[in-house]
């Protein structure tokens, strides 16, 4: 596993948070939750393009 991977590991953990507990009916993300979302995605998918030299 890449090193730097291991750095994702706690935006990876919010990620899987917000996929289950806001599939469902009667809790909605506000503004704030999903800018934090948005923000995970982004390191993360900056980690990745680096990983595989898609720059």
């Amino acid at each position: 596993m890449e090193p730097s991977w291991e750095d994702l590991r706690n935006n990876l953990d919010e990620l899987t948070v917000y996929a289950v507990e806001f599939r469902y009916p009667g809790i909605s993300a506000d503004q704030t939750i999903a800018n934090d979302a948005f923000s995970d995605c982004t390191q993360i998918r900056q980690v990745i393009r680096q990983y595989l030299e898609i720059l």
